[in-house]
């Protein structure tokens, strides 16, 4: 899961900047929390509503955007590292296996297809 206070996204400069000085990280003006999570639910399938595998954005309730396959820890950690603060891993990717986790129905709608 990744949590952010603020709206702000930091490049490495700016946070290295930031972490060299005394002031509060939390100090400047609030926005809208933003969380995203992959969550793997098999369980409470509901085809076309929630996915089996699913990533939901900023923890609203119908926000269930559907995922091909089971994304490891360590490649949603590498995702957001990348995606959010330019930091490119050089580790060996981490696939748990090849199945397909949504429905004929759900790849027709938008969703991440992550091979």
């Amino acid at each position: 899961m990744f949590i952010k206070k603020h709206n702000r996204i930091w490049n490495m400069k700016e946070i290295e900047e930031y972490e060299s000085t005394d002031e509060d990280w939390f100090a400047e003006q609030e926005g809208v929390p933003i969380m995203i999570r992959i969550d793997f639910a098999p369980k409470e399938h509901v085809e076309g509503k929630h996915a089996a595998t699913h990533l939901t954005i900023s923890n609203h309730e119908s926000c269930r955007v559907p995922v091909k396959g089971i994304v490891s820890f360590s490649e949603f950690v590498r995702f957001v590292l990348l995606q959010f603060y330019d930091m490119n891993l050089d580790i060996k990717v981490c696939r748990l296996d090849e199945s397909d986790t949504i429905t004929k129905l759900e790849r027709q709608m938008i969703h991440i297809n992550w091979e």
